[in-house]
């Protein structure tokens, strides 16, 4: 979730707007204030450990809007969650990590929850 708050005109209730990363859920309350949701991963310490083992420098940053910052191959790399998380079968043992299937990446924990991932080149 976002720290800051704000102000609607919209009936009370949960707006989601936009797709993947970008999808945002905006909640209303009874006296008009809002706060707004982003997509965040599940397990952020095992995202993190997975991330440093990955990056450059051995460093990542975890941004307040969920996204995951880091540096790969030289380059400046932002990893952005999507919402929805699955349910997966893993072996015994099993650590987290980021896997590639059918041109799309996906971050799994340790605990068999799946989520998939846009990584966007250049920050």
């Amino acid at each position: 979730p976002s720290p800051l708050t704000g102000t609607s005109d919209k009936d009370p209730g949960a707006y989601a707007s936009g797709s993947g990363s970008d999808e945002i859920i905006e909640i209303v309350n009874q006296d008009g204030t809002t706060q707004v949701l982003t997509p965040a991963f599940k397990d952020q310490e095992e995202i993190e450990t997975a991330i440093k083992a990955l990056s450059d420098d051995g460093d990542a940053k975890l941004n307040t809007d969920g996204s995951v910052e880091l540096v790969y191959g030289g380059q400046q790399i932002t990893l952005k969650p999507h919402f929805d998380v699955e349910s997966v079968s893993i072996g015994i043992n099993a650590s987290a990590g980021i896997s590639q299937e059918d041109g799309k990446f996906f971050f799994t924990d340790s605990s068999g929850n799946k989520q998939e991932l846009s990584v966007v080149a250049g920050g």
